[in-house]
């Protein structure tokens, strides 16, 4: 059996599935040790490494899933934009790209061609996995992707360069949107390919504009992944713009993360139970106490309710300082919840 992919077709399950975002990182030793002997492009870039990291938490843990260590920048790289991870300072650009006549610069050969190393990854992790661990697969949504590209680099003020280019050289957006969202689906398809169970799109800066400009420059991008994929196990994580989405248009979207602004059953209610979920604990409950961890994991999971659909997880990725047994009573609290199965 393998509780993860029968969750996300909506199948029943004696438990619920458990995989944390940002699981293989920062916060575990096993990874600090190895991070200390290389750059973060050498993990990210090198299979055998790649698959180790992936593997730490799978091994520490027991959990339901596997996300491949890997950096949604790797796309941006693969159009001819470098990038490095500085310490302190996140991601830097070699160069934003912030008009029409740069947008024409990046390579026009399909990204899959420059990230073999990524499948190289795949395939290998999924040779390593038991066929009860699912193998996840990633790439950034089109928009956040953009906010990178144009601002040549993380941001401390909202991704100003983006807003401004979609408000001032709306062609240009539209224009880099489509390039990104061609390469996100090739990503996709090619790591599903290359043996992954599901894959996941985070679009993590998709609630720092409102409503109206999510609609305009998140939400058509994504419709056209999910159409592009229909049929494939994608999980689409906006973060901070779930609570926008209709039912009719979380239709479209056959699995979706949600972040902790809201809760499970709150999305229930507005989308119905033919929509899987994945979420929601606060990434700041695992800075607390097991007794409060293990309290709070269940409160999540009593929200959902009943019946199938939620895969258990953050509401956002887990951050570096938190203590390895907290985790543990995270993931514990979920592998001893007694489900209620319907009659």
């Amino acid at each position: 059996m393998n509780l993860f992919l029968d969750t996300c077709d909506l199948k029943p399950t004696p438990r619920r599935p458990v995989w944390i975002m940002r699981q293989a990182g920062r916060y575990l030793p096993e990874y600090r040790a190895i991070r200390a002997k290389h750059t973060f492009k050498e993990l990210v870039e090198t299979p055998d490494l790649c698959v180790e990291l992936t593997l730490q938490p799978i091994r520490r843990y027991g959990l339901d899933a596997a996300i491949i260590f890997s950096d949604i920048l790797v796309i941006l790289e693969a159009l001819g934009v470098p990038y490095q991870i500085v310490d302190g300072q996140g991601p830097v650009l070699d160069r934003p790209v912030r008009t029409s006549e740069a947008l024409d610069r990046l390579a026009t050969t399909p990204v899959t061609g420059s990230l073999g190393y990524v499948y190289t990854a795949l395939e290998l992790l999924r040779r390593e996995l038991s066929p009860d661990v699912a193998l996840i697969g990633f790439a950034g949504a089109p928009w956040t992707l953009a906010c990178y590209l144009a601002e040549g680099g993380s941001s401390k003020t909202g991704f100003p360069a983006i807003k401004n280019m979609m408000e001032q050289e709306p062609d240009t957006f539209h224009a880099m949107m489509e390039r990104l969202t061609e390469a996100v689906i090739d990503h996709l398809r090619a790591q599903l390919d290359a043996g992954a169970d599901a894959v996941q799109v985070f679009d993590s800066w998709a609630g720092i504009v409102p409503e109206h400009q999510f609609r305009h420059a998140c939400l058509p991008y994504l419709t056209r992944i999910a159409d592009a994929l229909k049929g494939e196990r994608v999980i689409f994580f906006p973060r901070g713009a779930a609570h926008w989405l209709t039912a009719a248009e979380v239709g479209r979207f056959p699995i979706l993360g949600v972040d902790g602004s809201h809760t499970l059953a709150h999305y229930r209610d507005r989308w119905g139970d033919e929509v899987v979920l994945q979420g929601n604990l606060d990434p700041a409950i695992l800075t607390t106490d097991p007794d409060t961890i293990a309290r709070e994991t269940r409160a999540v999971l009593e929200s959902h309710g009943p019946g199938p659909g939620h895969i258990f997880n953050l509401g956002h990725g887990i951050t570096p300082e938190i203590p390895v047994e907290h985790v543990q009573a995270l993931v514990e609290t979920v592998h001893t919840y007694q489900l209620e199965v319907p009659a």
